[in-house]
């Protein structure tokens, strides 16, 4: 068996390295399922999610998603469904996802006395 008919093979690398100008999270996701023949209402119903969900999880769409501790994990589950290592998409979507603005400041306030 070579390796364009291993969908195994062929996932796993298309999550940990682009091929064909694949690049992106939702693209290596994509083209997985692609490769198991899997439609996007299968996948939703897999991993409990909306078809909308998954269509923006593979369109990179994240402003489509609850927030970045979802995306996380919705990124991972969907690695784990097509039995991709989820660690390589996790670290590009680390780069990809803007950082949250650290909005706990607090001022100095003074020692007050209690009575």
């Amino acid at each position: 068996m070579t390796e364009s008919q291993n969908p195994d093979l062929v996932a796993e690398q298309s999550a940990e390295t682009p091929r064909d100008g694949v690049s992106g999270v939702g693209a290596r996701l994509r083209v997985a399922r692609e490769l198991r023949q899997l439609s996007i209402d299968e996948v939703a119903i897999a991993l409990k999610l909306g078809p909308r969900q998954v269509a923006s999880l593979e369109n990179g769409d994240w402003q489509g998603l609850p927030g970045q501790t979802f995306i996380r994990g919705f990124v991972r589950n969907y690695a784990r469904l097509l039995q991709i290592d989820p660690a390589p998409l996790m670290d590009h979507l680390d780069a990809t996802l803007e950082k949250p603005v650290d909005t706990l400041h607090v001022p100095q306030s003074r020692p007050t006395t209690m009575p």
